[in-house]
């Protein structure tokens, strides 16, 4: 059996979605170690690289529609997809998916898709029911799967892990750091969790500024408190945060600071998982897919979102507890061992396409 994934986005400098190109890189390099598997996608560096046993190729587009990188266009790339058996098409509204999935239902081939949140120019996705075509959807979680209960195809989910040779525990002593990970938008929340925090406590607040607005928001507020911003972190830096920080908190929310709603917040939330990887605690917000990953009260907490009373006091119930700390911890680590690492996520998925090639 061979795989390809396909995205719009490659993960590297210039990705505009952070987990979600990541997600489909880290799901096509753990099912390379036992099956055939490519990754097609795009970048304006065309090349083929080899990591461990999968192979990546670049394509670069002729242009981007409208000038979205969720957008590349260069349908020759669609031929790369010609030997496969199974089209694994991430990034549901998108050109490149719906291109995907029409040349697997020409050709013959079982088509999968999972929805990263987000998406691009496109006019089947949004328009027709081009879902209807594809042999089943892998869903990052339940929360995924609710937005897509319009079609009839089979659906599953998956989750997704961490890369346990990049993310682990290293025995540091923990500090008085709260740790945010992530894209720096608005529908993050970090504005909330920047106000709950006092002057006694060091935040550090590690991601790309996508909005320079909100970027220069939160440095206001951030005025007179211990805020650090690292806005290009390696994952070796990240590992070191990891362990260093108290508590990890991701304060998503599904009404921003500006006033502007979103309904799908987080699909999963991978940093969460690199964060119980490293036995960090961790406090989610009740916003899409985040509590289905956290057990409330025991690898950590889950609140309401937009309510920085709640954040205050969970996040000082922790750093005032490190007894507390260590053991959430352990039990996050735990949990992420039995559920979230990337060889379970490709085991299941494999599974779902042996069993839809044997009907």
């Amino acid at each position: 059996m061979k795989v390809i994934h396909i995205s719009p986005i490659y993960f590297e400098d210039g990705a505009v979605l952070g987990g979600g190109e990541r997600y489909a890189l880290e799901l096509a390099k753990s099912m390379s170690e036992a099956v055939e598997t490519e990754l097609i996608s795009f970048s304006d560096r065309p090349r083929v690289e080899k990591i461990g046993a999968l192979t990546v190729r670049l394509f670069k587009p002729w242009f981007y529609i409208k000038g979205q990188k969720t957008a590349p266009f260069y349908p020759p790339a669609l031929f790369a997809l010609r030997h496969a058996d199974i089209i694994h098409c991430h990034q549901y509204y998108t050109l490149t998916t719906s291109l995907g999935i029409l040349f697997g239902r020409l050709f013959k081939k079982k088509v999968f898709v999972t929805h990263l949140g987000g998406g691009g120019w496109d006019i089947l996705s949004y328009h027709t029911p081009i879902g209807n075509l594809v042999d089943g959807f892998m869903h990052l979680s339940e929360y995924g799967k609710k937005l897509f209960s319009q079609y009839q195809t089979r659906h599953y989910v998956v989750y997704g892990g961490a890369d346990t040779a990049k993310f682990f525990p290293l025995g540091l002593n923990r500090e008085k750091k709260v740790l945010f990970v992530g894209r720096l938008l608005p529908h993050k929340g970090i504005n909330y969790l920047i106000e709950a925090v006092g002057g006694d406590v060091t935040l550090t607040v590690i991601g790309k500024p996508y909005s320079p607005e909100y970027f220069e928001y939160l440095k206001d507020l951030a005025k007179g408190k211990k805020v650090e911003f690292i806005t290009d972190a390696s994952d070796d830096v990240l590992l070191q945060e990891y362990n260093r920080a108290s508590v990890f908190v991701l304060p998503s929310v599904y009404k921003t600071v500006y006033g502007r709603c979103t309904n799908a917040p987080e699909l999963l939330g991978l940093v969460v998982l690199e964060a119980m990887a490293c036995k960090t605690p961790v406090i989610v917000t009740k916003a899409g897919a985040l509590p289905e990953l956290v057990k409330d009260n025991e690898t950590g907490f889950v609140i309401n979102p937009n309510d920085i009373n709640e954040l205050r006091e969970k996040i000082y119930t922790l750093l005032n507890n490190p007894q507390k700390v260590y053991t959430m911890g352990e039990a996050a680590y735990k949990l992420f061992l039995e559920r979230f690492k990337w060889d379970k996520t490709a085991k299941a998925v494999l599974g779902v396409y042996q069993n839809t090639i044997a009907r």
